[in-house]
């Protein structure tokens, strides 16, 4: 069921364009000013998105929702190919007579597009939908089934009655993947912590600040202002946060559960959980209990 805010609040809502893309390495591509709310995400790869002059890293599973009249460049990582998807939706379409046209601005159009226009889109602006909001597919399947249900459906071909239909149910999800992640973090830091924590190794505060478009000091500054913490000891609490649940909530081998959280050697696996949790792995499953 819907919730109650996005059963009346966008009658008119569409969703004009759906696809699929893939970069090579190193390829850049970027449009001035998109004329829609765009959902965008990472497929497999890696690389980042600017909007609005904002820089954000992208692993598989990242999103990002742009705001309306967005600038976007687009970067593919110089080492491995970049598969992104792309949703979007009008949040007030009324064409005046005849069927929908499938076709989303890249540019500031010379001439308005009738009934083609923004909207605030309950639970999940704020300041009046000016900012990107994003989050991770890992919190929020449901939503990443349904975006990618919606691109095997514009690849078919539209339908106007589908394309209506499935904006206010698109929009819930987002709402519901911003709800149930770190809504209070910046989409700048989402991603960010999305990069390190889905990097086989450990990632360097060079490598961070180069995705982030940042320098160190502005990293680190980034990350104490928001969380507390600097980069490295923030993502070392959250695997082993992680690592807990697994332990806790699965029958997985203390090993396995070590490369799961990215810690794969199984000594440093174990000193580590103890210094953060003030005990073994073995330990804190055999008591049960949280710490």
């Amino acid at each position: 069921m819907l919730p109650h805010e996005f059963q009346h609040a966008l009658p008119d809502a569409i969703i004009l364009a759906a696809d699929r893309f893939r970069f090579s390495p190193g390829e850049e591509r970027g449009s001035p000013r998109v004329q829609s709310r765009r959902l965008f995400w990472c497929r497999s790869g890696r690389g980042a998105v600017t909007v609005n002059g904002e820089r954000f890293p992208m692993v598989a599973g990242g999103f990002v929702l742009m705001p309306w009249g967005h600038s976007v460049i687009y970067e593919a990582d110089r080492r491995v190919p970049y598969e992104i998807g792309s949703i979007h939706l009008i949040p007030r379409h009324r064409p005046s007579g005849g069927p929908a046209f499938y076709q989303v601005p890249h540019e500031a159009p010379k001439i308005p597009i009738p009934g083609h226009r923004d909207g605030v889109l309950p639970g999940i602006d704020a300041g009046g939908g000016s900012r990107t909001v994003g989050g991770t597919f890992e919190a929020a399947p449901a939503l990443a089934h349904l975006a990618e249900f919606i691109v095997d459906s514009f690849r078919r071909g539209p339908h106007e009655t589908e394309a209506r239909l499935l904006a206010p149910l698109l929009l819930a999800e987002i709402h519901r993947a911003l709800a149930a992640g770190r809504r209070d973090y910046p989409a700048v830091l989402q991603s960010a912590i999305a990069a390190m924590e889905r990097s086989p190794s450990p990632m360097e505060l060079p490598e961070l600040a180069r995705l982030l478009n940042r320098s160190p000091s502005s990293v680190i500054r980034l990350f104490k202002r928001e969380t507390g913490l600097p980069p490295r000891h923030f993502l070392m609490e959250a695997r082993i946060r992680r690592a807990r649940e697994l332990l806790l909530g699965t029958s997985l081998p203390v090993q396995e559960i070590g490369e799961r959280v990215g810690i794969p050697q199984a000594h440093y696996f174990s000193r580590l959980f103890r210094k953060l949790s003030g005990m073994s792995p073995r330990e804190c499953r055999r008591r049960g209990a949280f710490v």
